[in-house]
């Protein structure tokens, strides 16, 4: 909470693999937090989230709980190919010039 608030934009990547299960360290409480697990501090900055092919990554129950626990400001899913269309803003197509 330290870095509350932040002035600049700071990007992290990550798997879902990572946070989805309780187990996972990014959900204990770490002594170097003061006792708080590190998820609680990327909740608490309500994350942009930015989902790459959803349909192969955010396609179950557990992952979409998992992504619903980042306490997001918002989530964009970026496919060519939607399986699910929530809140559908663009469409991109390719076009060759020849």
């Amino acid at each position: 909470h330290d870095a509350l608030p932040i002035s600049n934009i700071e990007i992290m990547i990550i798997n879902i693999d990572a946070f989805k299960k309780m187990e996972n360290i990014i959900n204990q409480p770490q002594k170097k937090l003061n006792g708080k697990t590190a998820m609680r501090y990327i909740q608490d900055i309500r994350p942009i989230v930015i989902i790459d092919e959803p349909q192969s990554v955010d396609n179950t129950p557990k992952a979409k709980e998992a992504t619903a626990s980042l306490n997001s400001l918002c989530v964009f899913r970026c496919s060519a190919t939607h399986r699910e269309k929530i809140n559908l803003l663009y469409r991109a197509k390719i076009y060759f010039y020849l």
